[in-house]
């Protein structure tokens, strides 16, 4: 599992990626001794028909954008209390409302100071830090509590992922 992280985390952490570099470490994974690897590996390719070369510059892209993240854009977006359309359509709770019973968010001037962001299914660190940031970039958003129904370590990760080849008929 750890030899299957650092080779993960050597190639995301090349400025450049050598194509002879990556097929070595292609090719030193299998005699690495993860059951997992080959499951994670084989079920990436079958799914989207790609190598660890192919795909490591797109997960790169991804985890040192500097592009806020939906789950992030959304928090904005609805604690400025300012209309949005693609917010619009969201329910807002806020305990300042009346209590007639009608659901109408036109009561909300907003800005929100705190809010409690629930994923459901697996939750992440990225939109975690994601929502850290906003908070420490943003005045307004004092607060912001982040929950998922799961959040998963690294090692369940690859162990779901492994599970996932394995049901796929993945070896």
């Amino acid at each position: 599992m750890d030899k299957l992280r650092f080779a993960i985390m050597y190639l995301l952490s090349l400025e450049t990626i050598n194509q002879s570099e990556v097929e070595a470490v292609e090719a030193a994974l299998p005699s690495a001794d993860s059951a997992s690897r080959s499951n994670i590996v084989d079920w990436a390719e079958k799914l989207y028909g790609q190598s660890i070369s192919a795909v490591t510059p797109g997960v790169k892209n991804l985890l040192s954008s500097d592009q806020q993240l939906a789950v992030a854009r959304t928090v904005e977006a609805l604690t400025d209390g300012k209309p949005n359309p693609e917010t619009d359509s969201y329910l807002i709770l806020d305990a300042r409302a009346s209590k007639s019973g009608s659901i109408d968010n036109s009561y909300v001037k907003g800005p929100f100071e705190e809010a409690i962001v629930f994923m459901i299914g697996g939750g992440n660190y990225i939109e975690y830090s994601s929502l850290q940031e906003l908070s420490q970039r943003q005045e307004m958003v004092n607060n912001i509590i982040y929950g998922a129904t799961e959040i998963l370590t690294g090692t369940e990760l690859v162990e779901q992922l492994g599970e996932l080849g394995q049901k796929m008929g993945l070896r």
